[in-house]
């Protein structure tokens, strides 16, 4: 038999200030928690935690107009920032970190990236949106326990150069990593040796990846 996890410690903190808002007291409290079998909420699996959540959450007077869920926990800015290079790249069509959260609770059945304390689950989220992405846009992403985050940004910007130079919005005769890179020193305003000239900030590489994603988005709309 297998042993469900028990309510994680933000799930617990959540709990405790949504019953606060919601100004429930005791006897109303037992009654949210009486169709999950328990009679205290630290006896909730991970799963039941975040079905009285979202009942707490409708309970609260104050949460009448939903609010951007926060992308925290482990795993929270790498799966945010895989989502907005889909957005980038034409592939995602909501931005939003709803709808990301959403793409994470299909692929794991976990509803917020706070919850996802499972390195299994945190990983199989990752390389499904990236598998995602690959496969939508082709990205070739790069391989080896050593690359770093820059690496895989440029990877982005290199998709989404030949997305644009599919789509006919740059001459066919530019090279993917040509062209690119007069872009790239366009947007710095200098000369550049290669796309990994380390006068090339991280900073600098999402500025680019935001400019191409919005010709991208104008050209095609996210399917």
């Amino acid at each position: 038999m297998i042993a469900l996890a028990l309510i994680s410690p933000a799930q617990l903190r959540a709990i405790h200030s949504l019953k606060g808002k919601a100004r429930l007291d005791d006897a109303l409290y037992r009654d949210m928690l009486r169709p999950f079998g328990v009679v205290s909420s630290k006896e909730l699996t991970t799963g039941q935690a975040a079905q009285l959540i979202d009942r707490l959450q409708a309970a609260s007077p104050r949460q009448q107009h939903p609010k951007a869920v926060a992308m925290t926990g482990r795993y929270g800015a790498k799966i945010r920032a895989l989502w907005i290079s889909g957005w980038n790249l034409g592939v995602v069509r909501d931005r939003t970190d709803e709808a990301a959260c959403a793409f994470v609770e299909r692929q794991t059945g976990v509803q917020r990236t706070a919850w996802l304390t499972d390195p299994a689950k945190g990983r199989a989220a990752i390389e499904a949106l990236k598998a995602w992405l690959a496969r939508e846009a082709g990205i070739e992403w790069p391989s080896g326990h050593d690359a770093e985050v820059s690496d895989h940004k440029r990877a982005v910007l290199i998709a989404q150069w030949g997305r644009l130079v599919d789509l006919g919005i740059v001459h066919p005769g530019a090279t993917r990593v040509g062209g690119l890179l007069t872009i790239v020193e366009t947007q710095l305003g200098c000369e550049l040796a290669s796309l990994s000239d380390p006068r090339i900030t991280s900073a600098d590489l999402d500025k680019v990846s935001t400019v191409l994603g919005r010709r991208i988005r104008k050209a095609r709309p996210a399917r």
